[in-house]
C-alpha cells in the first residue's frame, strides 16, 4: 500500500464528504482510506459506505465515546497499512492539482524527512496555519512541528514507537509530541508548500475560547515534560507558569482546573526524552521561544 489517507471525525458528515471528494483526483492505485469516528450520530458511517463501498479500500472504526484527536489518531495510525499515512482534517480539502504525486515524490526524495506539513490556509479569514518556527537546511524547510490539519508521516519510522501521541491529550498541540520523536532520533520534520490544503473550520464540535487556550497550555507543558531533557525541566516549568499568567489562568478556580487536566493526561510511561545535545540543536535552529 502506497498511502493511507486518515480522517478523525464526529458528526461532520457533510464536511467529511467534501473532504473525501477532494482527495479523489490523482489518487495512487495503491491507496486506502482510514476513518475513526468518535461517536457520530448523523449517518456518517452510511455516507462513507455509500461513497466508497466496492470502489476504494477503506477501514472504518466507531468509538462509542470520544477519544479526542490524540487517541483517535493513534487508532487510525495502527489501522493503516500504507508506506505513508496522510492525516487530513474532516473540515479541510485538498486544493492543488497532482497533490498526491507531488507529496509522495517529496517524501521519496527526502528519506530523512519522517513528517511533513503542506501549505495550509483558511481562505474565509485569510489565516495562515503553517508553523512559524522554521529553519532552511539546503532545499528543505525544517519546522519545529507539523500542523495536524494536513500532514504526512513515514509509517516505518513511527511504527517503532508505542504510539504517535499520549492517548489522553484529547486535543491541543499533540503534533508537537510526534515531531519531537522525529527530532529525538535526528530525523527531520519539514514543510512542503508547493501543494495546498484549504481549511474551513467547522462550527460543529469546534474546540474554542478559553477552554481551547487552556488545553494548548496544559498539553504543551505535558509534552515538554515528557520529551525535553531532565536538566531543562526548571525552564519548562517557568515557561508554563508564564503562559498561564499571560493568558489569565490565575486564581484558585483555574489552578484547580489546570491541575485536574494535568493529572488526567500526564502518564510517565509516555516519556521519550531527547538528548541535551539534540535539544540545544533545536534551540539553535528555531530559537528560545520553543521552550
Amino acid at each position: 500500500m502506497d498511502i493511507s489517507i486518515a480522517f478523525i471525525t464526529q458528526n461532520r458528515k457533510e464536511e467529511l464528504k467534501r473532504a473525501i471528494i477532494s482527495c479523489m483526483p490523482g489518487l495512487p492505485a495503491r491507496h486506502e482510506f482510514i476513518f475513526v469516528d468518535n461517536g457520530s450520530t448523523d449517518g456518517t458511517r452510511e455516507m462513507i459506505k455509500s461513497m466508497l463501498e466496492g470502489k476504494h479500500r477503506y477501514v472504518y472504526r466507531y468509538n462509542a465515546s470520544n477519544l479526542g484527536v490524540a487517541g483517535a489518531r493513534n487508532q487510525a495510525f495502527r489501522m493503516s497499512s500504507g508506506k505513508y499515512v496522510f492525516f487530513l482534517d474532516d473540515d479541510a480539502v485538498v486544493a492543488s492539482e497532482n497533490f498526491w504525486l507531488h507529496l509522495i515524490s517529496f517524501m521519496e526524495r527526502h528519506g530523512n524527512v519522517v513528517a511533513a506539513s503542506v501549505d495550509i490556509q483558511e481562505p474565509l479569514c485569510g489565516t495562515d496555519l503553517n508553523c512559524r518556527y522554521k529553519h532552511r537546511a539546503g532545499n528543505i524547510m525544517e519546522i519545529v512541528s507539523f500542523c495536524g490539519c494536513a500532514h504526512i508521516l513515514r509509517a516505518a519510522f513511527y511504527k517503532k514507537f508505542p504510539r504517535l501521541y499520549p492517548n489522553r491529550l484529547m486535543f491541543g498541540s499533540e503534533e508537537f509530541y510526534a515531531s519531537n520523536l522525529a527530532w529525538k532520533e535526528r530525523r527531520c520534520v519539514a514543510e512542503y508548500r508547493k501543494i495546498k490544503v484549504a481549511h474551513y473550520p467547522s462550527k460543529r464540535n469546534r474546540h474554542r475560547g478559553k477552554d481551547r487556550d487552556l488545553d494548548l497550555i496544559v498539553n504543551q507543558y505535558i509534552i515538554k515534560k515528557l520529551n525535553y531533557p531532565v536538566i531543562t525541566q526548571p525552564l519548562v516549568w517557568l515557561a508554563y507558569m508564564f503562559h498561564k499568567w499571560h493568558n489569565g489562568f490565575v486564581g484558585k478556580r483555574w489552578s484547580q482546573e489546570v491541575e485536574k487536566r494535568i493529572a488526567e493526561r500526564y502518564r510517565r510511561e509516555d516519556t521519550a526524552r531527547m538528548s541535551f545535545f539534540v535539544w540545544m540543536s533545536l534551540i539553535k535552529k528555531f530559537g528560545w521561544k520553543m521552550i
